[in-house]
């Protein structure tokens, strides 16, 4: 009787301690915050990139006002295209200056990819 009791007793034991501990890692899995990404906005994000690299070219004149945000947005595929360019290419934006940073360059992608916020 005694024996039957251990045998049963054993396996129940055994199975609890594994219970217990994959109940601990799922609450962990489950718990753990979520990040989210930066929204970029036009005001925030590009704007001030567009004020320390494209201008003065591109803020009076002839030549698309940038600072506004439905040119911007109006202009945003060929302004992506032109900032990627390397500075021996033709059309490289910013002209006579120096490639963006890729971070810089993300900016602008973001920005659209995430919808125009202003």
């Amino acid at each position: 009787m005694k024996k039957l009791r251990i045998l049963l007793i054993v396996p129940v034991i055994g199975i609890f301690q594994f219970c217990g501990s994959s109940k601990k890692a799922t609450e962990t899995k489950t718990t753990a915050p979520v990040a989210k990404a930066k929204t970029i906005s036009f005001e925030t994000d590009v704007k001030p990139i567009v004020m320390n690299t494209c201008a003065p070219c591109h803020t009076v004149g002839k030549k698309s006002h940038l600072f506004e945000y439905d040119i911007a947005k109006e202009h945003i595929d060929e302004t992506i295209e032109r900032i990627k360019k390397g500075e021996a290419d033709r059309g490289f934006m910013p002209k006579n200056g120096k490639k963006m940073s890729d971070a810089d360059i993300a900016v602008f992608e973001q920005w659209k990819a995430n919808g125009f916020a202003k």
